[in-house]
């Protein structure tokens, strides 16, 4: 069950989300730089692994967008907690991509990690759960 957003900083949040995702989506990934801090993290599914830092982070969304051609995606059941400067948004997602000749439909679940830094909220955290 997801937070409602309710409040204007869980919708500001929520758009961020909506506009990171967007924008890897549609393979503008350069875009990211503005709103993952320079010590951001993806943790792999499982917990397997970890990309560190903004750059890092940024040439993992570029490596599967040269390698896959995304056919869709969209967020659903989206929900964002807030703890002062830090805010948690959870949401399940669903894409349809090609890759190596392949076409792939998965689900599942993710979640972002944001801290205020002023009034700029930026991604210091996120890991995503496949179904």
């Amino acid at each position: 069950m997801s937070a409602p957003l309710e409040t204007e900083t869980q919708k500001t949040v929520w758009q961020i989300v909506v506009y990171i995702n967007h924008a890897w989506s549609k393979g503008q990934v350069g875009d990211l730089r503005n709103f993952f801090r320079e010590d951001m993290v993806i943790a792999s599914p499982g917990l397997r692994e970890r990309v560190v830092g903004r750059e890092a982070c940024i040439a993992s969304y570029q490596d599967f967008r040269n390698m896959a051609t995304i056919d869709s995606y969209q967020e659903t059941d989206a929900g964002v907690d807030v703890f002062g400067s830090t805010a948690v948004a959870t949401y399940r997602w669903e894409i349809v991509y090609e890759m190596g000749g392949q076409t792939y439909h998965e689900t599942g679940g993710d979640v972002f990690v944001f801290v205020r830094d002023g009034e700029r909220w930026q991604a210091v955290w996120r890991t995503l759960i496949p179904d």
